[in-house]
């Protein structure tokens, strides 16, 4: 008669959990979430945890239920990386509907890296090299001046295996390259990922350092006629959530609950100035 050995049944039946479980906690717009997906039921449960309570957001993420996950916060968005099917899905807890990806998933890959940002990717790898230091070589940052390089030649890293660690913050690590990954939007596919125009105003101002980016998008809605009632909305929302930072501070903060605050100011400095000298 065999026998079996419990202690490997039982690192067998943890590492099947650590596969089907994957935890992320994370600060999203400024707030403490904990995020579980459970790819078994193919689905994210984000639990915000307030100083009184925690509460799960509604509705929940739905996702493939098959296949191994990573998850990543990357500039306030959620990304689940299907490892089995080389696809990455981006969310945003504040849209509309938070429980469909913004676009289509997307496959990332970091050897296809060159000075500008894949035109096909929303969600882009930059990759940094780690090289041999001399450990007395440290900067005031903590990490030494030989360890970091823009070089992004001949680079083979491919985020979607297990040798993959990822961190909060939306970087990673390859163990067994020693590649440093770090993930970065490329914002300029925004608006042709997303096909609603209010929606992809406002994913844009909710992006870090996308005010100005934000503002063009809008000029261009302008130019290119799109329906006034749009327009109208977009300035409604932008001038509440004005209001709302207004009242919150003394002074009016930059960003607000997750939004870049476009100031009354800043309306009539880069839309109605340039739409009145522009040629009739």
């Amino acid at each position: 008669m065999r026998t079996r050995d419990l202690t490997q049944v039982n690192q067998i039946e943890d590492d099947m959990k650590m596969h089907i479980h994957k935890v992320l906690l994370t600060n999203l717009y400024g707030r403490s979430y904990l995020c579980h997906l459970n790819s078994m039921m193919g689905k994210i449960f984000i639990y915000n945890l307030m100083q009184d309570k925690v509460q799960l957001e509604q509705p929940l993420i739905n996702i493939a239920s098959d296949g191994r996950y990573a998850l990543v916060n990357v500039d306030n968005l959620l990304v689940a990386h299907n490892l089995n099917e080389r696809l990455s899905f981006a969310f945003d807890i504040k849209k509309a509907n938070p429980n469909l990806p913004i676009g289509s998933p997307q496959p990332l890959q970091v050897n296809q890296i060159a000075d500008s940002m894949i035109s096909s990717q929303m969600i882009q790898s930059s990759v940094q090299i780690l090289k041999e230091f001399p450990a007395e070589e440290f900067k005031e940052d903590g990490f030494p001046s030989t360890l970091v390089s823009n070089d992004t030649l001949s680079l083979t890293s491919d985020i979607y295996t297990q040798r993959i660690k990822y961190f909060d913050g939306g970087s990673a690590l390859d163990m067994e390259k020693l590649d440093f990954l770090e993930f970065r939007l490329d914002v300029e596919r925004i608006p042709l990922l997303i096909e609603d125009k209010v929606d992809a105003f406002l994913t844009l101002v909710r992006r870090k350092d996308c005010l100005g980016r934000s503002l063009a998008f809008l000029r261009e809605l302008i130019e290119n006629g799109t329906e006034i009632k749009i327009i109208s909305f977009i300035f409604h929302r932008m001038l509440y959530h004005y209001g709302k930072a207004r009242q919150s501070q003394p002074t009016t903060p930059s960003v607000f609950n997750g939004y870049n605050i476009i100031t009354p100011q800043l309306f009539h400095n880069d839309i109605f100035l340039p739409a009145c000298n522009s040629p009739k």
